[in-house]
């Protein structure tokens, strides 16, 4: 499948133009957002855990910052 073909499939499977132009907007099809969600939110996690091993963050301000990433990623 070409880069754009997904936006073909998606007007084939009835989604709204304006769905049709965030796709094309971000470069991806919908179906693939929980995969790129799960990729976002274990490269922040990641990330986070290197500091706290690096010691920039105590582990009160890891258990902090760690539950506003899992608040922002679940709702």
């Amino acid at each position: 499948m070409s880069d754009w073909e997904f936006l073909h499939e998606m007007h084939d499977l009835g989604y709204s133009a304006e769905e049709i132009a965030y796709a094309a907007g971000c470069g991806y099809p919908p179906w693939d957002m929980p995969y790129i969600l799960e990729q976002e939110l274990s490269a922040e996690l990641k990330e986070l855990e290197s500091s706290r091993s690096a010691g920039e963050i105590s582990h009160d301000e890891f258990l902090k910052k760690k539950a506003e990433i899992l608040r922002k990623h679940s709702a």
